[in-house]
């Protein structure tokens, strides 16, 4: 009797949603499985233990211990550097990193190793909302896609991410023979519009039907300075100061910091100095390491699209709040050591002012669904929920 009655509550849903919008993600900070392919010239000095040529999975790799208990040879590998000449970061020569399963949603769906079932268990990431939505139908490649990058970098022309993007809506659309929802997290929220921006309105009517974001950091986050200033070790057993070095080298972080032109308190008393987000640059100088390209790094960031632009589509914003998020970071005399700080309401990541700065921007919907932290939200029911309703919502 139970299997007849879900097998006509599945039949049911199935006709009054008989052709839904094809979905793509675009994933947070973090959030896409990355994979290494270095043939380094022996020229470059490496330590002792770390080979020279690799290949495989470097984020995350549970088995070979990175980043856990190979953290030289991982942020040799995946620390990128600043060329002074070109003004950009990047990778160690003959280094490649990269998204290896676009347009998956496999690298997304969890960060764990396919060869490694347990440890792809712990990390699920999409995985609870993917297979509710293929339950009723959506398949990978066809009408389901992951958008994974290089989170190191916000912008989306970094290695043609914007060009790969561009024409997997395209085939969406065609395959499917509807526009496309983009559903994001977090950073991917911003990617999204920066990439919707740069894509225009009139790419925007034709193929956008509407986007999804979900705890987006629209004027940035109190974490991702301290990342900058102290280190954040992202819950991984090592000391914030071997992740500091390589976070300050990350054009990501700086995209995830306070925006200066919208955030007005403020966020960092540096020995009884108190600092503004108005003051970002000025804070940035603080570090002499990192005084050659900081400031020009963070105001480019900053500018890569106007932040309270709204596309030419439908645009819907989910956030949480009810958990304690730094909102002020206090330090006596110097940044090795963590801060004292102050709370305020946010996901426990993001703050309230920059979850909720969407009801400034012409959009269709703003729910706050409630206590649920930064990553506890796209596993929540109500957000899935909300997801499978919008996919067959025209109106």
């Amino acid at each position: 009797m139970l299997i007849l009655l879900f097998i006509f509550i599945w039949f049911d849903f199935t006709i009054a949603c008989s052709s839904r919008f094809p979905i793509v993600f675009v994933p947070a900070f973090m959030s896409s499985s990355l994979h290494i392919k270095s043939n380094i010239p022996s020229s470059i000095q490496l330590p002792s233990h770390c080979p020279h040529q690799l290949e495989g999975q470097i984020w995350l790799n549970l088995k070979d211990g990175i980043p856990l208990n190979n953290t030289q040879c991982f942020f040799k590998y995946f620390t990128p550097f600043w060329n002074n000449s070109n003004k950009h970061f990047e990778s160690l020569d003959g280094v490649q990193i990269y998204y290896k399963d676009f347009p998956s949603i496999e690298g997304i769906s969890s960060l764990g190793p396919k060869e490694e079932p347990i440890v792809q268990r712990v990390l699920r990431v999409w995985y609870k909302m993917i297979q509710q939505l293929k339950r009723i139908g959506y398949k990978d490649k066809k009408s389901l896609f992951g958008l994974g990058y290089d989170w190191r970098y916000a912008d989306v022309n970094y290695n043609n991410w914007s060009k790969k993007v561009k024409e997997v809506i395209e085939s969406a659309y065609i395959l499917n023979n509807k526009k496309v929802m983009i559903v994001t997290h977090s950073l991917g929220g911003p990617m999204a519009l920066q990439l919707l921006f740069q894509l225009g309105d009139s790419f925007c009517e034709k193929y956008i039907e509407k986007i999804i974001t979900i705890s987006a950091p629209f004027i940035g986050t109190i974490k991702a300075l301290r990342s900058f200033l102290s280190g954040e070790t992202e819950g991984i057993p090592v000391n914030p100061l071997s992740f500091r070095n390589f976070e300050r080298n990350i054009d990501s972080v700086y995209q995830l910091m306070p925006n200066y032109q919208w955030w007005n308190d403020t966020i960092l008393i540096f020995n009884g100095t108190s600092y503004s987000a108005s003051q970002m640059n000025q804070i940035l100088n603080l570090i002499n390491e990192t005084k050659d390209y900081a400031s020009f790094i963070y105001t480019n960031a900053m500018n890569r699209y106007p932040i309270n632009w709204t596309p030419k589509v439908k645009l819907y914003c989910l956030y949480s709040s009810g958990i304690e998020t730094e909102v002020l970071l206090n330090y006596s005399t110097s940044f090795d050591n963590q801060p004292i700080q102050t709370f305020g309401d946010g996901d426990g990541t993001v703050p309230l002012n920059s979850l909720s700065f969407c009801k400034t921007m012409n959009l269709e919907e703003s729910i706050n669904i409630g206590k649920y932290d930064h990553f506890g939200i796209i596993k929540a029911q109500k957000t899935i929920d909300y997801v499978i309703e919008q996919s067959c919502k025209t109106t």
